[in-house]
């Protein structure tokens, strides 16, 4: 009687472990989920196999908006637990042309996007070009680090921002190509120009405008936008 009723509890314990077992490989395949949060990952988007569609993202409300045109001057500014991001930023100028911007290496381009030995967009594609200087303003010796890939392109209404273009490429004035982030210590500055590459339909939207996003994401921050004309430019 003993030894069966060992023998009963041995079977049940081998049971569990292979239950326990089975719902381990389970979650590794992805085939159960122990968690579902409802909260997306707000860089999702991003095309990292360089091969996009049109990507959208998440609207910000309007209040969060500093609009600047070029000769103005916004401030970023974001306390994290254990430090302050703030940096000031002037904008100086934009551009918009079919022909490929001097000076600008494209990390990549998609394969409907149509070009000429020159690298000028012969399709509905047009290059975005956006310069401006950053200051780090943070009262710590210690350096920044400053992502200018985070500065999406998108259109902007009353109800808000939403983001629709990822950055292509990037230079720092008179040194090389950003790739990354760049290190900036306590007063340093750098005049960076960021490139995209725009549909005609998304331009033609009028209220364009480049969110000058420093230290990822948070629709709680209140940020400034570079805005770009487009009227009279796109046919």
């Amino acid at each position: 009687m003993i030894y069966s009723d060992m023998k009963n509890k041995v079977v049940s314990v081998a049971t569990v472990v292979v239950i326990l077992i089975a719902v381990i490989f389970a979650v590794k395949l992805g085939r159960i989920k122990l968690f579902n949060s409802s909260k997306e990952d707000p860089l999702n988007g991003i095309n990292e196999s360089k091969t996009n569609e049109q990507y959208t993202y998440e609207a910000y409300s309007i209040d969060k908006m500093i609009l600047l045109n070029p000769g103005d001057e916004g401030d970023y500014y974001r306390e994290f637990k254990t430090f302050k991001s703030h940096y000031k930023y002037r904008y100086i100028e934009y551009s918009i042309s079919k022909a490929k911007p001097e000076g600008i290496d494209i990390d990549f381009y998609k394969e409907e996007e149509q070009k000429d030995a020159s690298g000028s967009f012969i399709d509905d594609t047009y290059y975005v070009t956006v310069k401006y200087l950053v200051i780090n303003m943070r009262d710590s010796e210690e350096e920044s680090y400053f992502s200018p890939q985070n500065f999406m392109l998108g259109v902007y209404d009353d109800n808000g921002f939403v983001g629709k273009c990822e950055p292509r490429g990037h230079v720092i004035e008179n040194t090389t190509a950003v790739k990354g982030s760049i290190s900036l210590k306590k007063d340093e500055e750098a005049v960076i120009t960021t490139c995209y590459c725009v549909k005609e339909d998304i331009l033609q939207n009028n209220n364009i405008a480049v969110q000058a996003c420093a230290m990822g994401e948070s629709k709680a921050v209140k940020m400034p936008y570079f805005l770009i004309e487009t009227d009279g430019v796109i046919e």
